[in-house]
């Protein structure tokens, strides 16, 4: 097996492959972004909210010096799921990969400082996050799936949560229904990497920790109890990202499917005790 930087190098090569990445005007769908704008994939970046969108596209496309696209969405509507992937298919030819990140954060929910265990967890707020973390991602999913079987290959990256591997009993804001969402994407990723793999279809998940950003460090007041139950003694950052989701967009890992990666720091292999 050639053993130069030039393999590896190709190994991981992202440049010119077409990626669409939803829930993008996100802490980490700008981060997962960025990723792959500065490897010279051409990227699609959708969200509902359209400003916000258009400024994160204007913001890489200067960055980078490169042109990055923008696709204003409400994926809860399937319509606009599949315009999206109707869009990206007629305009460049190709979808080939998927950070399908679409979702609702349970940071978001801890940042309220609500408890929102089981039994006071309301049907609505049940529904919502059920919708947004699960249904959604099926949609856009199959959306842009429909496009990856028909040119026989394609990676799609659903993003889940250390929260769907395990329970933290430890937790200050237990979430029944965001950790359910979480759990599912991780079957349904499993579910469809074998549905999927003889169409040339990769399918896998990425399940992060609290990824720090400059803003995060002042809002959220449970950094230090998240920080304790890390080995590593520390959360993540954008950078620790980077590895992950270019294996997983790339050539590297044409041969793994149905997999969850976690980048926590070790906290999902730990657990809570």
């Amino acid at each position: 097996m050639p053993s130069s930087n030039d393999y590896l190098g190709q190994l991981f090569n992202i440049k010119g492959q077409v990626a669409v990445v939803t829930g993008a005007d996100t802490k980490l769908g700008r981060i997962f972004s960025e990723i792959l704008v500065s490897q010279g994939a051409i990227v699609i970046v959708c969200d509902e909210d359209h400003e916000g969108t258009v400024i994160l596209a204007e913001e890489l496309s200067r960055k980078y010096k490169t042109k990055v696209y923008s696709f204003h969405a409400n994926l809860i509507k399937e319509h606009d799921a599949k315009e999206l992937f109707y869009y990206v298919y007629h305009r460049f030819g190709r979808v080939d990969i998927l950070v399908n990140n679409a979702r609702v954060l349970g940071s978001e929910f801890a940042k309220k400082g609500k408890r929102f265990s089981a039994l006071n967890t309301t049907d609505e707020l049940w529904d919502k996050i059920i919708e947004q973390n699960l249904s959604v991602s099926f949609t856009v999913i199959k959306s842009a799936a429909k496009y990856m079987l028909k040119q026989g290959s394609g990676k799609i990256i659903n993003v889940s949560s250390v929260y769907g591997i395990f329970i933290d009993t430890t937790d200050q804001i237990p979430l029944a229904a965001y950790d359910t969402s979480t759990g599912g994407m991780i079957t349904l990723t499993r579910e469809l990497a074998v549905e999927f793999a003889a169409g040339g279809v990769c399918v896998n998940a990425l399940a992060p920790t609290y990824i720090i950003t400059k803003d995060g460090v002042k809002k959220n007041k449970l950094l230090n109890h998240w920080k304790r139950l890390t080995p590593m003694r520390r959360l993540g950052y954008p950078s620790d990202l980077v590895g992950a989701t270019l294996f997983l967009s790339s050539g590297a890992s044409s041969f793994i499917t149905g997999e969850v990666l976690s980048v926590d720091g070790g906290w999902a292999a730990k657990g809570t005790t």
